[in-house]
């Protein structure tokens, strides 16, 4: 499809709204991308899905989503010997439930969505690796205590460690503000050390080591000496704690590492129903109809709208249209404003919807056959840049369409002639003397076009 084609029906804008109903990245990405296709078997199937999907939503039932990208964390948990942190572990955790709410959503309705089910089919939950992954980090990403019975050890030990600290220092408080060496009656914490604020003048009162200093210099952060044994306790037994997370956090990793196989392929399941739900959500939003679609045939739109207009919220004229019964060729004819240009991108979005999948903001009974291509000359096609007045840009465009376009080209043509006139610059091919243009006038295509 050329690129011009998409910009003229603003087929970009419409790509854009559907990927912010998906509800993660690689949908999103997936979706951006999303192109017309002509495999008549995949867009009636999606066609379907998409339908079950709507049905769906409507009886209140929701795919979950909304979880974070891991493909990084996925990646480097692939590697041997990575450790992945609490939070990319619980990021991870999140999908695992999505896999196992979605498994169980699709057994319910399996019947009612039997398409959808047998898409759905390579989803397998990991329900060991799911439990593992719960029962050890917390909602707020930290490694839970129970996590091991030597973890739920080392930090009792470290708490009451922590304890018998503040109990030593409040006990020298006192003492030592009452021989004015301390700037506040207070503690606090420097390198992990527990330290009193000592007046740097009283320094020589305070037996002990210096940790740190105020930004003055008239404060010394000291830790008694009478302390010290108790902070080296404290310190082995942290470093001990800190062992031990690294071990179970390097156990889950593992855990990780061994589904990942697994994994990827629910994370593929999940992201093609993501991306269904996304064009069910669109089909909602516009209050559209899954097209009748056939490899060849007429175009008939019965009350077709232009979506763009639709999510806008804007009124909208519905558009009654038939092309390939009697005639191949449609002018459009009217006043300026008259809605032509908007009548020829309804139909322009409305082919190229259908062949990506999507329903139509068009009345049941709706047909649209799949075409090879759509091509598009539609608005001010003037060029800057190649000096080219808006009438030869036209008509450059309209010889790439001549040479592009056959039966199975659907061709929609905005104001045909319209602009100054170079007549240096207009290609030969379409110079408009002698009867010659009869070549672009006289077309094999399905061709629309507005007089």
């Amino acid at each position: 499809m050329n690129p011009q084609t998409y910009k003229s029906l603003e087929f970009d804008r419409l790509i854009a709204a559907l990927t912010a109903l998906a509800t993660t990245d690689e949908s999103r990405e997936r979706l951006s991308s999303l192109a017309p296709n002509t495999d008549l078997k995949y867009i009636t199937q999606e066609l379907a899905r998409v339908e079950e999907v709507r049905r769906l939503i409507q009886r209140n039932g929701s795919l979950p989503g909304g979880a974070s990208d891991v493909r990084t964390f996925l990646k480097r948990a692939s590697m041997s010997g990575s450790i992945l942190e609490e939070s990319e572990l619980l990021a991870i955790l999140h999908h695992l439930r999505i896999h196992t709410a979605a498994r169980k959503l699709i057994n319910r309705e399996m019947t009612r969505m039997p398409l959808v089910a047998a898409l759905a089919a390579p989803l397998d939950p990991i329900p060991e690796l799911e439990s593992a992954l719960d029962k050890a980090i917390t909602p707020e990403a930290t490694v839970r205590d129970s996590a091991s019975p030597e973890l739920s050890r080392l930090r009792k030990a470290v708490g009451e460690q922590m304890d018998r600290l503040r109990a030593r220092l409040m006990a020298l408080i006192p003492k030592l503000a009452k021989q004015g060496s301390l700037r506040e009656e207070s503690f606090s914490i420097r390198d992990g050390r527990y330290v009193l604020p000592v007046r740097s003048d009283a320094m020589g009162s305070v037996k002990g080591i210096v940790h740190d200093r105020s930004a003055t210099g008239g404060t010394l952060f000291v830790e008694p000496a009478a302390l010290i044994d108790l902070g080296n306790e404290l310190r082995e037994l942290e470093l001990a704690e800190r062992d031990e997370v690294r071990r179970i956090l390097k156990e889950l990793t593992s855990g990780v590492r061994a589904n990942l196989g697994k994994i990827e392929i629910n994370e593929r399941v999940i992201v093609a129903l993501d991306c269904l739900w996304a064009k069910a959500r669109l089909s909602e939003a516009l209050d559209a109809y899954a097209p009748t679609v056939a490899s060849g045939g007429a175009l008939r739109i019965l009350g077709g709208r232009h979506p763009l207009l639709v999510l806008s919220g804007r009124e909208v004229i519905p558009l009654n249209l038939e092309l390939g019964v009697e005639h191949g060729v449609l002018v459009i004819s009217g006043p300026n404003a008259g809605g032509k240009s908007v009548a020829l991108k309804t139909v322009g979005l409305l082919t190229l919807m259908t062949a990506c999948g999507l329903h139509v903001p068009a009345l049941p009974g709706t047909e649209i056959p799949l075409f090879h291509a759509v091509e598009a000359d539609i608005g001010d096609m003037q060029s800057i840049t190649d000096d080219l007045s808006t009438f030869t840009a036209h008509a450059v465009r309209l010889r790439e369409i001549l040479a592009k376009a056959n039966k199975h080209t659907l061709v929609l043509i905005d104001e045909i002639g319209a602009g100054p006139i170079r007549t240096k610059e207009l290609p030969s091919r379409l110079r408009l003397s002698n009867g010659s243009s009869r070549r672009a006038f006289r077309p094999s295509s399905p061709l629309i076009t507005d007089r």
